[in-house]
């Protein structure tokens, strides 16, 4: 969305994302997701690489954007990760400690629609505070949202807006597309 502000005397226009948070749909590149040939670390995706999604048939990786999250601009405790360690949700749930975003929709056994994670959050073996050191982070694109498994746990992956109607890869065919973000 377009955000007007005055400014000394000024109207300044600017673009500013719509309600997406910045952590919104980022897995660390080292979890695994369970793709049509089996687990596979998200740090070494491809367009084209397909995904195992809950109730359906594979869905394919339209892009790939990957950024590095880092402590020093999350100052804001809202955005901070949450932390599951690994079997804080039942055995192999995750199998390995995962960061999701706070509002990353998730689905714990015997759930039966997704929750955000910041939901889960107990103080003791699931946890929000910012990461110590950087991670690299990896976001799939794909043409629709879905049920992905990522260390085990199903978790939602949104949908990847269309930003034009011009855009290549709103026409649902895979092509390499990398940003590489230093912020996070």
């Amino acid at each position: 969305m377009f955000l007007k502000a005055w400014h000394e005397g000024r109207l300044t226009v600017r673009w500013v994302p719509e309600e997406e948070a910045a952590t919104e749909g980022l897995f660390p590149d080292e979890s695994c997701i369970l793709t049509a040939a089996g687990p596979a670390p998200l740090g070494r995706m491809v367009p084209g690489d397909r995904i195992w999604r809950c109730g359906g048939r594979p869905l394919p990786v339209l892009g790939i954007e990957r950024r590095m999250l880092r402590p020093e601009p999350l100052g804001d405790p809202r955005g901070w990760p949450v932390r599951l360690a690994e079997d804080a949700l039942g055995r192999a749930l995750p199998a390995r400690a995962l960061l999701l975003s706070p509002n990353q929709q998730v689905l714990p056994g015997g759930a039966a629609t997704p929750i955000p994670a910041i939901a889960l959050v107990d103080g003791c073996r699931i946890l929000q505070r910012p990461p110590e050191l950087p991670v690299p982070v990896t976001r799939l694109l794909l043409a629709e949202a879905a049920l992905v498994q990522v260390e085990g746990l199903l978790v939602m992956a949104a949908r990847r807006p269309a930003l034009l109607a011009s855009d290549p890869l709103s026409e649902g065919r895979p092509r390499g597309v990398s940003r590489d973000a230093a912020s996070g």
